[in-house]
C-alpha cells in the first residue's frame, strides 16, 4: 500500500455537487469505479480506493489504497475522468 494522497477538483460552473455526483457515478462505472455515498460524503473503489467529500463548489477525494505498481499519475488520470 502506497502513501494517501489527496485530490481536489471544483464542480463545474452551471452544475451542482448533487449532479456532479450522478455524472461521477456513471463515469466511474465506465472505467471500472464504484461510488458510493450522498452529496456530503461517501467512498469510491476499483484499481485505487477511498473517500470523498463536497465541501461547497468542490469535491475532496482522498485515497488510501492502491496497488504499488499503479503510478499515482494513472491513478489522478482516473479520478479526473470521473469527478472532474
Amino acid at each position: 500500500m502506497a502513501d494517501t494522497k489527496t485530490f481536489e477538483f471544483d464542480v463545474p460552473e452551471g452544475m451542482d455537487a448533487e449532479a456532479l455526483l450522478r455524472r461521477a457515478r456513471r463515469r466511474a462505472r465506465e472505467v471500472g469505479i464504484t461510488v458510493e455515498g450522498d452529496v456530503a460524503c461517501g467512498s469510491f473503489t476499483g484499481t485505487a480506493e477511498g473517500r470523498y467529500t463536497v465541501d461547497g463548489d468542490s469535491i475532496h477525494l482522498e485515497v488510501e489504497n492502491k496497488p504499488a505498481f499503479v503510478p499515482w499519475s494513472l491513478v489522478e488520470k482516473g479520478l479526473a475522468r470521473a469527478f472532474g
